[in-house]
């Protein structure tokens, strides 16, 4: 959604400032004392910072909320409902396999 409507910085923590203006916590500030490294650790440094994760859920709502009155009020909803959500996946994929780039193509563009 932040996307199509030209938001530069897509994040939930960019959009959260942008949007509810609001400096939310950062997963570093929740986590800097905890052993990343260690499943036992992290498991418990999620269970005493719940507020992290609550917050992230609170802003992900109140953000789509705006989003999709932007999207109304542009006439967009059409767009990114039949283009850029059925995408989601398709760039998730992407993401998590990687793709091919050609380099000599690319050098010779």
């Amino acid at each position: 959604m932040a996307y199509l409507l030209g938001y530069a910085d897509t994040t939930l923590k960019g959009l959260a400032h942008q949007l509810l203006r609001i400096k939310p916590e950062q997963f570093k500030e929740a986590t800097k004392d905890v052993d990343l490294a260690d499943p036992k650790a992290m498991r418990q440094a999620m269970i005493d910072h719940y507020t992290y994760g609550a917050a992230d859920a609170d802003n992900t709502r109140r953000i789509y909320t705006i989003l999709l009155d932007q999207l109304q009020r542009e006439g967009l909803e059409d767009i990114y409902r039949s283009v850029e959500l059925p995408l989601t996946p398709v760039l998730s994929l992407m993401e998590r396999t990687g793709i091919h780039v050609d380099n000599d193509a690319v050098r010779e563009n």
